[in-house]
């Protein structure tokens, strides 16, 4: 009796494990149409925070580089960041922004951009992206997550595992 039930589970988890490798189809974005889509954001944080010398923005760029300060002024492709401390203006195009960070102490109101989501939230989306093959179209998705070999060598794990339930299964 336990032997069978340890062979149904080798099948099912088997059958689970390649069920799993299956390409997902979904909608992927240029780069481009990303960094549209991050800047819009980005510009209707930087409206929103643009109003009091109390909010102090943090910002990293593409380029990597990292700003902290207030908004002096908004302009329809950039906005001009002064760091507080040492009085530096910098003008910076919202297409440029890679990670917003804003905070009012007034309000006390905080914005992230794009928005800070719990670790496991972050980490599902990282595996679904991985699997669906970021960046690529979905027809090419499960090419570079799934090679040959890999399903080769699945499929005779596979094979085993429903062989060595079978044997359970006679016992």
């Amino acid at each position: 009796m336990t032997l069978r039930f340890l062979g149904n589970w080798v099948l099912l988890l088997v059958s689970l494990t390649l069920s799993g490798y299956s390409v997902i189809p979904c909608h992927a974005r240029t780069k481009e149409e990303s960094r549209r889509v991050q800047a819009e954001r980005v510009k209707q944080a930087i409206e929103k925070f643009s109003r009091s010398q109390r909010a102090i923005v943090r910002i990293t760029l593409y380029d990597k580089s990292y700003h902290e300060g207030y908004v002096r002024e908004v302009e329809e492709q950039e906005f001009v960041l002064v760091n507080s401390k040492t009085g530096v203006e910098v003008p910076v195009g919202y297409d440029e922004v890679k990670q917003l960070k804003a905070k009012d102490f007034v309000s006390g109101e905080e914005l992230s951009v794009p928005k800070e989501m719990p670790s496991i939230l972050r980490a599902a989306k990282q595996i679904a992206n991985r699997s669906a093959g970021e960046g690529k179209s979905t027809d090419d998705a499960g090419k570079s997550f799934l090679s040959k070999p890999a399903i080769i060598i699945l499929v005779v794990l596979a094979v085993g595992a429903i062989l060595i339930g079978v044997e359970l299964k006679k016992s």
